[in-house]
């Protein structure tokens, strides 16, 4: 009787082989789309920051957030605008990264023989309210990079106050 591993491998239709089918879809798909991920959050979120300082140094406050217990340059001000644009970037980058991996998954997926061969690798529909897997990517992208900073934030503040 065979015992795990190779029993796995042995019900698979073309044994371990099988595995490793369209190997370099994936490749293409994960690389280059973690690549463009974190590269188009850098990307945006320092072209922000800086329209966001050079609307401060010019006294027009291009995007300022107002309270009145807040002091300008507070830690809370501070945050509350490192959130805004980090959501932002998480979403763009969310975004363009969706829009790089979708074809290649489906590409992967008519490889397997999971989808027919005349199917669309992206198709539009994917970023509206009837299949809003697009604009889930950017929520995902929004709610992970602000969950990022605020964390980020919390942690440098612990680490001033205990030095």
């Amino acid at each position: 009787m065979k015992r795990g591993l190779v029993r796995i491998l042995s019900s698979l239709p073309q044994g371990g082989a099988s595995l490793f089918h369209a190997f370099h879809l994936v490749l293409m798909r994960d690389v280059v789309g973690f690549g463009l991920y974190f590269g188009m959050y850098s990307f945006v979120r320092r072209t922000m920051y800086d329209v966001v300082e050079n609307g401060r140094s010019a006294g027009n406050g291009v995007v300022h957030i107002n309270h009145p217990e807040w002091t300008v340059g507070s830690d809370l001000q501070h945050l509350c605008e490192n959130i805004a644009l980090s959501s932002f970037s998480g979403a763009a980058s969310g975004i363009v990264a969706y829009a790089w991996r979708s074809p290649w998954d489906n590409r992967w997926k008519m490889a397997r023989g999971w989808r027919p061969p005349d199917s669309p690798l992206l198709s539009p529909r994917r970023f509206t309210l009837e299949s809003p897997r697009g604009l889930r990517a950017a929520g995902i992208g929004a709610v992970t990079w602000a969950v990022y900073e605020g964390c980020h934030f919390s942690l440098s503040r612990l680490d001033e106050f205990y030095s």
